[in-house]
């Protein structure tokens, strides 16, 4: 299967494709809600950002979608997991405000806000994230090390503030 990068477009598309699928094989099931995080997000920001993937934050991604996702990615040559829950994310401590990028009859998709994958972003300390990193900090209304501090303290659970994380957002405007 294809590792090809995709877009803002190429999302939007199989999104309607994973809709019209869910429609067609179950046209009276719930609407399935879900966020998307990491570079998929920041792709339905910027429309110069591709990425492999879409990942999900679930604790459980129900079945049905999971066999759309499956059908839809081998009518265009994707990897089974094109779109996968692998994002562990273990919750908020207050709401973050999630935008509606997707909306289908059947299936809405929502990215969190800048400041919240900036966060995330941050968090997972990779080194490829660093133009990510840079773009969301443009992005949000933060200013300072403290402004951004103070939001990690508001939305992500204590024990994941680590000090690592602390540091790389003080770095974040040391330059």
């Amino acid at each position: 299967m294809d590792e090809r990068k995709l877009g803002q477009q190429d999302f939007l598309r199989l999104f309607g494709e994973l809709d019209q699928y869910l429609k067609d094989t179950n046209p009276d099931g719930g609407q399935i809600k879900t966020v998307a995080c990491g570079g998929a997000a920041i792709a339905m920001m910027n429309k110069n950002r591709q990425t492999v993937d879409v990942d999900i934050i679930s604790d459980r991604m129900p079945q049905e979608l999971r066999e759309a996702i499956r059908i839809v990615g081998q009518r265009h040559g994707l990897n089974d997991d094109w779109m996968n829950d692998g994002a562990k994310i273990w919750g908020f401590k207050k709401n973050v405000y999630m935008e509606p990028v997707f909306t289908g009859r059947r299936l809405r998709i929502y990215i969190p806000d800048v400041e919240c994958l900036l966060i995330l972003k941050l968090e997972a300390n990779r080194e490829n994230d660093s133009e990510d990193i840079k773009f969301l900090l443009q992005r949000s209304y933060v200013s300072t090390a403290d402004q951004l501090l103070e939001i990690a303290e508001d939305i992500i659970p204590k024990h994941r503030l680590t000090p690592q994380l602390h540091f790389r957002i003080v770095s974040c405007f040391q330059q």
